[in-house]
């Protein structure tokens, strides 16, 4: 059973979360209502997930976040809160994060974040496993070069593992290198993996090769999980700031992806092209501006954000098949 930890200020709050968390198969182990108390629980605990609170107030989960990954702590990180600016979800995913619950909580993405939660807490305990029956057996064999290079390798994976958001083709290439030097290494001082593990023979190589071919389908998945978030904050901002001059480029800077990455996750998400979408959310309002008799064509264009009657009017017919003047005219203005 998954042992999670609960980090958050408001008591009545966390209350709610222990049976939501309780209902999805997994066991609250500790609650902390503030950072010391936070840091305190997690040293004598060791839970494998901790859900904390990013509102600042008492417990501030971005720095637990933080401070989780220097300490290169094997704890799974998900946060939660009531803030929607993107920024925070970069930050969140920036400290390795898999996930953040927006307040209140629905019951079915709080049972997403955990079912991934445990998957990558099992690979935790299944490389700090294998990883430990390695290192005991090269430290007796006296080898400190094998010991020093396990370690940065350890690191390494761990590193991995913690940032498994942002992970991309370069990470899972890491992974099977470090398949590739493990062999070398073993090769190397005439070790078997019969004389690592006599009772469970192969089970490292075989280990590492699934554990890299699941990274690439888990950060697959994790890359769409975030891009689907992503695009619908861009989708929000640009009904917000449609008056504004919006470019491609900007809003994928924006949100932290390339821009052929975000139009195509953009037009997967909405089914619009970027440029489209935007047209299509401007004369939608400038459909409603029209109504007002008292705004001329090129004030309503203006309003809608096109810098040019021209491409207006043109803009306008190709959606709504007639000119602004057409469409004033059936409402009789």
């Amino acid at each position: 059973m998954l042992r999670v930890m609960l980090a958050d200020q408001d008591v009545i709050e966390r209350r709610q979360a222990v049976e939501i968390v309780e209902e999805s198969g997994c066991t609250v182990v500790g609650q902390a209502g503030s950072q010391p108390e936070a840091w305190e629980q997690l040293e004598k605990l060791w839970p494998e997930v901790i859900i904390a609170d990013t509102s600042g107030n008492g417990v501030d989960g971005l720095t637990l976040a933080r401070g989780l990954s220097e300490r290169e702590h094997p704890i799974v990180v998900v946060l939660t809160g009531r803030l929607s600016d993107h920024q925070l979800l970069l930050q969140a995913m920036r400290y390795g994060a898999i996930a953040f619950l927006p307040k209140p909580w629905k019951r079915d993405e709080v049972s997403d974040a955990l079912r991934r939660a445990s998957k990558l807490a099992g690979y935790y305990r299944v490389y700090h496993t294998q990883y430990g029956h390695i290192h005991r057996y090269f430290h007796r064999l006296g080898s400190l070069s094998a010991v020093d290079m396990l370690q940065e390798q350890q690191q390494l994976v761990q590193g991995l593992l913690r940032n498994a958001r942002t992970a991309d083709e370069a990470g899972i290439q890491c992974l099977r290198e470090l398949d590739a030097q493990w062999r070398r290494l073993f090769r190397k001082h005439g070790v078997t993996y019969s004389d690592l593990l006599p009772e469970r023979e192969g089970d490292v190589v075989r280990h590492f090769q699934h554990m890299a071919e699941h990274w690439a389908a888990r950060t697959n998945m994790l890359r769409k999980h975030n891009a689907r978030l992503l695009i619908q904050r861009a989708g929000d901002y640009i009904h917000a700031h449609y008056h504004e001059e919006l470019t491609l480029s900007e809003l994928s800077e924006r949100y932290g992806m390339s821009i052929s990455y975000f139009s195509a996750q953009f037009k997967r998400g909405y089914g619009y092209s970027f440029v489209d979408y935007v047209n299509q959310v401007r004369i939608q309002k400038s459909k409603e501006l029209l109504l007002n008799p008292h705004l001329k064509v090129y004030e309503v264009a203006h309003a809608a954000g096109y810098t040019t009657l021209q491409y207006f009017n043109r803009v306008f017919k190709q959606i709504v098949n007639m000119t602004p003047l057409e469409y004033r005219k059936q409402f009789g203005i």
